[in-house]
């Protein structure tokens, strides 16, 4: 038998030992940082607890946050659990300058507690500082900080003792996948449900699991367990579970946010977070779901493993977190799952590395996957999802100066077909193949079949919609298109690009009021996105707003590397006047800037001659752009509406595989 204690105070019960603070509005999981504040000042009754005090505590020397902001936060925290205010305290009092004390009397009651059943261990909560180290007797474990808490609790591997590195990747993410799937069911059916499941679809956002190994080397792993999770997750019932993508769901590693705010920016109901760590050889893997309306923590459980097929922890994880989703959310049978991943543990782990470097967007990063991926094709050459990944990667090379346009396409559309004869049901390898065929050969036909078998085959696939709203678009069907982007929006909330592209699908639409929303909304998560800037000004030109569309347009080059001086005639008295200026003075310097082949400037050229009323000009540049991407959207872009009265702009339409499709 143990005991352990809990405190009274006021109208307040907390069991340190759970992080349960049970008053008169209920029972709350109090998080790791306000419960070790309330534990400090109740252990000092009516005396005055420093701020250094409470830093020392709180973090150990070694740690690097900021103290003063964590710690403040920490203390409101706490006080909005008891209901409290620094103005009027009736819990905790400010003492200015020195620190804080609790003012209410405090009563320590023991409780006699059975030992945990050897056949079962009995779950923890992860939300308590003391476990964020997988426990090897005799020193005593607690789960880990949440990721609301993520700002306040740093990894620090300097307080274990020293022990010898395993050989190699720690191969635990795949025993433990399939270990926070099943678990879970019979902790959440034992300890807590879901009071009320929200009518419609349910939303659920898996943020990044956090590395606390102490190894930067996991932090691989910890990327492959949250996606490993989105992925199955993602495929229970799309039409009543919606699932964050992973691009939206990663902005908030290490996020100074509540859970309350991440799912309010989000639009989610639950979240469900988690971490790894491990302690010698020994490795632990903790998941908790979080309701956000009521900061409900509906489960939590830990899962310790020994060194293993990595592979097989992340399918037990992700099959376990998926039953009890079925069994306490979706109301139904749960289908089977397959995994998307490798069998071999190297080959993941370099599939994995090739991943993180596409999600950054950028042409040496992209090289950098390819490496990667080719390193996994070595070890596992039949794995479609490697070959889906390599597609994806030279499909965005194509938009780089890093290779060859043509030659990135090509590659693009052969290392899908790879993947799709190893896999004809991989999502991923046929939306980039619809990419490169939309954007490379014009081929809507068979573009379109390849987007719509991926959306079918993954219902939560973002990027599927998002790049599948683009062919919409190009073939007027603009109210599927913008359909199909906010659905995507739903999957993928924070992505500045997609906002951005919505905005950009309402002028091809000819509805710039929406246009500038959309844009005004990217804008407002990152005021210098060009894309959006750009896109902004011409709404306001469309509806005949020339002076906001100049001033937008001032911002826009300014974002360029435009000066002041440069951009002091867009504030004249004629705004009208002044934005065909504008086009005048970029057109003539551009021209300057690429005069020994101005070939990849050849649409842009024709742009601004059509606008300026240039016919034939922009026809003679159009003649030069016949590789250039975005002449799929030839027809509906209103930069070339002046174009299509021309008796020549049918037949060159038409050479470019757009026949049939003219009709704004």
């Amino acid at each position: 038998m143990t005991v352990h204690v809990k405190m009274k105070f006021g109208e307040f019960e907390y069991d340190p030992a759970s992080g349960d603070l049970a008053g008169p509005a209920g029972t709350i999981r109090l998080h790791d940082k306000p419960g070790q504040v309330l534990q400090a000042l109740a252990a000092h009754e009516g005396e005055v607890v420093t701020r250094d005090a409470l830093q020392k505590r709180l973090w150990p020397e070694d740690t690097h946050v900021d103290f003063s902001n964590n710690l403040n936060a920490a203390v409101k925290r706490l006080r909005d659990a008891l209901g409290d205010q620094a103005a009027d305290p009736h819990y905790v009092e400010t003492i200015p300058r020195k620190g804080y004390r609790l003012i209410v009397p405090v009563e320590m009651i023991d409780l006699v507690q059975a030992p945990p059943s050897p056949e079962k261990e009995e779950p923890h909560t992860a939300n308590r500082e003391e476990e964020e180290q997988v426990p090897v007797p005799p020193e005593p474990t607690a789960p880990p900080p949440t990721q609301a808490d993520a700002q306040t609790a740093a990894p620090n591997p300097a307080r274990t003792k020293p022990r010898r590195r395993s050989r190699g990747p720690w191969p635990y993410l795949t025993v433990s996948l399939v270990l926070v799937v099943l678990g879970v069911a019979a902790f959440w059916r034992g300890r807590a449900t879901v009071a009320n499941p929200p009518e419609g679809k349910i939303m659920l956002a898996v943020l990044p699991f956090q590395n606390y190994t102490g190894d930067a080397r996991e932090n691989d792993f910890a990327d492959g367990l949250t996606e490993e999770l989105i992925t199955h997750l993602g495929r229970l019932q799309p039409e009543r579970l919606g699932v964050i993508s992973r691009i939206s769901a990663m902005t908030y590693r290490d996020a100074p946010k509540t859970i309350a705010e991440i799912g309010q920016e989000l639009g989610v109901h639950y979240i469900l977070e988690g971490s790894l760590r491990r302690s010698g050889n020994r490795g632990r893997i903790t998941a908790q779901l979080i309701q956000v309306a009521d900061q409900t923590h509906l489960w939590a459980e830990n899962y310790d493993f020994e060194p293993g097929d990595m592979l097989a922890i992340q399918d037990r994880v992700a099959h376990q977190v998926a039953k009890t989703l079925t069994l306490e959310l979706l109301d139904g049978a749960m289908p089977a799952i397959a995994r998307a991943s490798l069998a071999d543990t190297r080959a993941y782990h370099a599939f994995l590395r090739g991943r993180n470097a596409w999600f950054q967007f950028n042409g040496d990063a992209y090289l950098r996957a390819v490496a990667h991926f080719e390193e996994a094709l070595t070890i596992s050459p039949d794995a479609a999802i490697v070959y889906a990944g390599l597609a994806d990667t030279y499909n965005l090379l194509a938009f780089t100066s890093k290779m060859n346009q043509a030659e990135a396409f090509e590659l693009a559309k052969s290392t899908a077909h790879e993947g799709l004869q190893r896999d004809p049901d991989s999502a991923e390898a046929h939306n980039a193949l619809a990419f490169a065929l939309l954007y490379h050969d014009r081929d809507f036909v068979q573009s379109e079949f390849h987007f719509r078998k991926a959306v079918d085959l993954n219902p939560g696939f973002a990027m599927a919609y998002h790049w599948y709203a683009g062919l919409l678009s190009a073939r007027n069907r603009h109210d599927e298109a913008i359909a199909a982007m906010e659905t995507s929006l739903r999957l993928d909330p924070v992505s500045l690009s997609l906002r951005s592209d919505l905005g950009w699908y309402f002028l091809f639409a000819d509805r710039p009021e929406e246009a500038v929303t959309a844009f005004k909304e990217t804008l407002a998560r990152n005021e210098h996105y060009g894309w959006a800037m750009g896109g902004l000004a011409q709404a306001y030109f469309e509806l005949g707003l020339y002076k906001q569309a100049c001033y937008t347009l001032r911002k826009s080059l300014h974002l360029d590397g435009w000066s002041e001086t440069e951009t002091a005639f867009l504030d004249g008295p004629n705004p009208r006047r002044a934005w065909f200026d504008a086009l005048s003075v970029q057109k003539e310097k551009r021209l300057r800037e690429v005069q020994g082949d101005p070939s990849g400037y050849a649409l842009e050229m024709a742009m601004y001659c059509a606008q300026l009323g240039s016919i034939d000009e922009a026809f003679t540049w159009l003649d030069q752009a016949h590789a250039d991407t975005w002449l799929v959207f030839l027809e509906v872009d209103p930069r070339l509406d002046r174009l299509h009265a021309d008796p020549r702009f049918r037949p060159l339409a038409n050479s470019l595989g757009l026949n049939g499709v003219f009709g704004k």
